[in-house]
């Protein structure tokens, strides 16, 4: 019952959207052979029309020819009428008429009306070749292993007038390798590549690469996946190719010291304003740290604080890379496949007013609390901030010897507290004497609430360098290692 409660939950916002068909996570996707045997009717259908909203139903009404026939009680020639409006991956629309389906369906249109399945294999047959050639020759293929896949090429566009496209890749070379065997095999002109008869056992799958690209799926390290061959079975690898293209850097304020917590907000040019798609925000972290990825080709701004709310973490307006508070004076970054630009130095233009809050947080026994956080809140957020995910107005990790600074708005209010984030407690009890305060304390809290030290007021008015932060539980040396740096 908790599983279909949890299916149910996934697939709420769907079943009350009309026409709606947005991609969704199913979990591991069956094979073929797998989805073939579950299915009541497996063909290929042409759409032929798309009618508005059926009055009293979430879904459209669309019209299918049957242009082949793998699995059913269907005629090639013949005419489906079909109810959508809850099935993954399609939205039907009125230019996808003459588009060609592949089909898997639980159903066998017995009421006159036919239902797509959630989560299975159907897709547009054009990216279905690999299903498809399967299909038409199961009856001298049955029992045999295979292993097989498509190469994609997805081509982002970063406006919504510039359409994406999904490109088939041809001619490009796959490697298998296992239980003895080196294949080298070439997609065809539909992306597929295909072997039938390997031994059971594990193979390493090794897509060629391609300057500019690379495909999301494989092992960062070894450019390669590993699929398991079972007897009489089928094992797939899919590779999809993105844009490698990369822009990192940090962010440092007029002295030179790393600002974390500053957003930054990479802008297409080319469309009217909010007819970008690929813009958002993101946020330093680490020392000041930024990095995006993945960017589509095109011409970009980048903006930092965009929305221009000062506060201490961004002590400052909007400007833009590499400096200029103008946008039409902002450098325009051109991105092309296999672009990286690394190691940008970002600063604001002209000083900012900000005052230097620092000191040391400690256990109760006087030793450092290292690489935990102090959290700066201004006085106006004293009551929320109690909640697990308010966000407080500046924070910093302490050092190696517990150590912080951290940079407060010039005649601001507020308070410092320092949080102990324990990752790893489960409510089980610690051998370690040391540990028996703390574990205490602990017990006591719901799960992802925080310890904190004492709250100390700050007026910041000029720079306070010798705060004592101070937790009430000693130091507990087999906790070091597991209380890691989690941002709050």
């Amino acid at each position: 019952m908790r599983n279909l409660l949890s299916v149910f939950a996934i697939f709420l916002p769907f079943l009350v959207l009309p026409g709606v068909a947005a991609a969704c996570s199913c979990g591991i996707r069956p094979n073929v052979v797998q989805e073939f045997a579950e299915s009541k009717t497996v063909g290929v259908f042409k759409l032929q029309s798309v009618e508005a909203k059926v009055e009293g139903s979430i879904g459209y009404r669309e019209s299918f020819s049957v242009e082949r026939v793998f699995k059913g009680n269907i005629k090639v020639g013949q005419h489906l009428t079909f109810l959508d409006g809850v099935v993954c991956d399609f939205n039907f629309q009125p230019e996808h008429i003459g588009t060609e389906y592949l089909f898997y369906m639980d159903d066998d249109g017995s009421d006159g009306i036919w239902h797509l399945s959630f989560c299975s294999r159907s897709q547009r047959a054009k990216f279905g070749a690999d299903d498809i050639y399967y299909l038409e020759r199961q009856a001298q293929l049955r029992g045999k292993t295979r292993i097989s896949g498509v190469l994609y090429q997805e081509n982002d566009s970063a406006l919504r007038d510039v359409p994406s496209s999904r490109d088939l890749l041809d001619g490009r070379t796959v490697r298998i390798l296992g239980k003895g065997k080196d294949i080298k095999l070439k997609t065809d002109k539909n992306g597929v590549y295909e072997t039938y008869g390997l031994p059971p056992g594990k193979y390493t799958i090794w897509p060629e690469r391609i300057a500019g690209f690379r495909p999301y799926q494989v092992d960062e390290k070894t450019h390669t996946e590993t699929v398991e061959l079972k007897a009489k079975s089928h094992a797939e690898a899919d590779f999809t190719y993105q844009i490698d293209s990369v822009i990192s850097g940090s962010v440092i304020d007029p002295d030179g010291i790393p600002m974390d917590d500053v957003e930054l907000e990479l802008v297409p040019l080319g469309g009217e304003k909010g007819d970008d798609i690929y813009s958002f925000n993101k946020e330093t972290y680490d020392r000041g740290s930024f990095k995006f990825s993945e960017i589509p080709a095109g011409s970009y701004i980048l903006a930092v604080n965009p929305r221009g709310k000062v506060s201490s973490a961004m002590p400052f307006g909007t400007f833009y890379y590499p400096g200029k508070t103008s946008r039409e004076e902002a450098g325009v970054i051109t991105i092309t496949p296999g672009v990286r630009m690394e190691g940008l130095v970002i600063k604001p233009p002209g000083p900012i007013d900000t005052v230097t809050i620092a000191g040391v947080m400690l256990h109760e026994d006087g030793t450092p609390v290292v690489d935990q956080w102090v959290r700066y809140f201004e006085d106006k957020d004293m009551d929320a901030r109690k909640e697990r995910y308010f966000e407080p107005e500046a924070g910093i990790k302490t050092d190696g010897n517990g150590k912080f600074s951290l940079r407060v708005l010039k005649g601001q209010k507020g308070v410092i507290v320092g949080l102990f984030i324990d990752t790893w407690f489960d409510y089980r009890r610690n051998s370690d004497p040391t540990c028996k305060k703390l574990d205490a304390l602990l017990y006591t809290k719901k799960s992802g609430e925080n310890l904190e030290t004492q709250e100390i007021f700050i007026d910041a008015s000029t720079d306070q360098l010798g705060h004592e932060l101070r937790f009430s539980f000693p130091s507990c040396k087999s906790r070091q290692y597991k209380a890691r740096l989690l941002r709050p």
